[in-house]
């Protein structure tokens, strides 16, 4: 698919969690290839400077890198607690992360949820975020390969 129309899945997916999951805020971080870190590819409710924002949580100590790196969930109870985050200035206040890994085990990205109040998630609203990675990794897996199947037949 065109950037436009990877843009306008991504929106869908970040939109369709945080609805769900009745959050106020969500965040779809992708891989990038080669490294450890990841940017944000679609955001909704994190605030004004959102994207320079979670462009540093991807890229540096923060909570989206750090569950790339762990492959697992992690939670902030309150941004403005002790943890260091670039969010902390924002209107989110509790967050929740999973990785979205490929069916090989490669990372593809991680997908973030907020609430705007201290909030401490419950095992099950954990594994709900947990399956929701598995979707999506099975929508950006079935994306990548349309795509170089479109590159081959273009080539070709």
């Amino acid at each position: 698919p065109s950037y436009s129309a990877r843009k306008q899945i991504y929106e869908a997916i970040v939109h369709t969690v945080v609805g769900v999951n009745r959050a106020h805020a969500g965040a779809l971080m992708l891989a990038v290839p080669g490294s450890d870190d990841f940017l944000p590819d679609a955001t909704y409710g994190f605030g004004a400077n959102a994207t320079d924002a979670l462009r540093q949580e991807g890229t540096g100590r923060g909570i989206a890198r750090r569950i790339g790196i762990e492959r697992r969930p992690l939670q902030v109870y309150d941004l403005r607690g002790s943890v260091s985050s670039e969010l902390q200035s924002g209107p989110i206040r509790a967050l929740l992360g999973a990785p979205i890994m490929s069916t090989d085990d490669r990372m593809l990205g991680v997908i973030l949820l907020g609430l705007l109040v201290p909030h401490r998630f419950t095992s099950a609203e954990v594994k709900k975020l947990e399956a929701f990675s598995i979707q999506i990794a099975s929508i950006l897996e079935t994306m990548s390969a349309t795509g170089e199947r479109e590159f081959e037949l273009q080539q070709a």
